[in-house]
């Protein structure tokens, strides 16, 4: 049995899981009747209380923040979209295109990496350079990615940001040590924490049945990666 001992034997009360989990785990998690909640994940089936990142609307702050240096030729790298993160953070990027009048080509995102890990920024990166030789600017769905795709870059000798202008999402600590430091979208982790953990005492001292879904709110941080391109 996948499932940890304290919930085989029942010791305890509700559970809160953080990032993508297994479908089956969750189905076996069901059978015990207390409460789940999801922090940065929300199951493709079924209803649950959860706590999410605004990763729709961050996505379009990011491509904003590109949109505003008068770039026009932003694309997006990412994973496969079933997970409703990187689903969310294109869809953001999607709309905000739209807003600006900018049509969105399939050329403009990679989104067939296994994972979202340096190694396969770099690769996305060299996908895209190949297929939209315009670039101006990546947004990346997370740090690691848009690191990866930097390496490839500087590799290729374009300069960050003067020829093509890189952000990411997560601000992770390594993103003040890129050479450019990365802009990226900073996700407030401890609050979402602090909110999984309020939001499970009420659940059991209200002895609550109904979901609940509580939205936190990303931050923009500027760095040298976009800023400075004029």
């Amino acid at each position: 049995n996948k499932l940890p001992r304290f919930v085989l034997e029942n010791n305890v009360d509700g559970i809160i899981i953080a990032g993508r989990v297994p479908t089956e785990i969750i189905t076996c998690l069901e059978s015990y009747n207390f409460p789940l909640i999801f922090v940065d994940y929300y199951p493709p089936e079924g209803d649950y209380s959860a706590v999410l990142i605004d990763n729709l609307n961050g996505a379009v702050q990011a491509t904003e923040h590109l949109i505003s240096y008068i770039l026009q030729h932003i694309v997006f790298i990412g994973v496969d979209i079933t997970h409703p993160s990187i689903r969310d953070r294109l869809q953001g990027y999607k709309i905000a295109l739209d807003n600006h009048d900018f049509k969105f080509e399939s050329r403009f995102a990679v989104i067939t990496e296994s994972s979202t890990s340096r190694t396969d920024g770099y690769h996305a990166a060299g996908q895209l350079l190949n297929n939209y030789p315009e670039l101006t600017a990546i947004f990346a769905s997370n740090d690691a990615m848009a690191i990866g795709a930097m390496q490839y870059l500087k590799e290729k000798g374009l300069d960050i940001p003067k020829d093509v202008s890189v952000i990411g999402f997560d601000d992770v600590n390594n993103s003040l040590f890129t050479d450019p430091p990365l802009s990226s979208m900073k996700v407030p982790k401890i609050e979402l924490g602090a909110e999984s953990m309020r939001l499970m005492l009420q659940i059991l001292k209200n002895n609550i049945k109904k979901s609940k879904k509580i939205i936190i709110p990303v931050e923009l941080i500027a760095r040298e990666s976009t800023i400075g391109m004029n």
